[in-house]
């Protein structure tokens, strides 16, 4: 059992905690190299989607009033002149269908519900971090070691699953 590289395998140079010794340095060590580091990624992730799923809406409402000042003077005949007398026409129309195109653009990247989905992450590894925190024994901390491991398996496989390429739904 030792540098054979498979996992769980410990190096003879680092000896094994009998059960019942205090893991204050452990856990420490798991905090600040581990659970800290995973929890940078996805506090980045969510704020980063959550301002592309902001933008992309300040946009398309942007557009929305664009279009509707330009569906205005256009059934108004304001600024008709004799040289271009469609592009406010063309303009009320190509305007709504480019907002639409954006709106339909950010929801089928779900940046709401993957900055969401990073958010939540976020809160369920600070309390991860708790529970190690909080573990004064080795067996307790192996406890949260392990279920803070299964957290991150299963946030990953589930994440494979959202991301993964899927089909092109047009709203009916």
């Amino acid at each position: 059992m030792g540098g054979a590289g498979l996992p769980g395998d410990l190096p003879a140079r680092f000896p094994v905690p009998r059960a019942g010794v205090r893991s204050a340095g452990v856990g420490k060590l798991l905090i600040g190299a581990w659970i800290d580091d995973q929890i940078g990624y996805p506090k980045r992730t969510s704020r980063r989607l959550a301002r592309r799923q902001r933008r992309l809406t300040w946009l398309a409402v942007a557009l929305f009033r664009v279009s509707a000042v330009v569906a205005l003077l256009h059934s108004m005949h304001l600024l008709v002149g004799r040289s271009e007398p469609e592009v406010w026409g063309y303009l009320s129309v190509v305007i709504p269908a480019i907002g639409a195109a954006l709106s339909g653009y950010g929801a089928q990247r779900e940046y709401a519900r993957l900055a969401e989905r990073s958010r939540l992450m976020v809160a369920r590894l600070n309390d991860a971090r708790e529970l190690v925190k909080d573990s004064k024994r080795l067996s307790s901390l192996q406890r949260a070691a392990r279920s803070t491991e299964l957290l991150m398996r299963s946030e990953t496989a589930d994440w494979y699953d959202v991301v993964r390429l899927h089909d092109f739904e047009v709203p009916a």
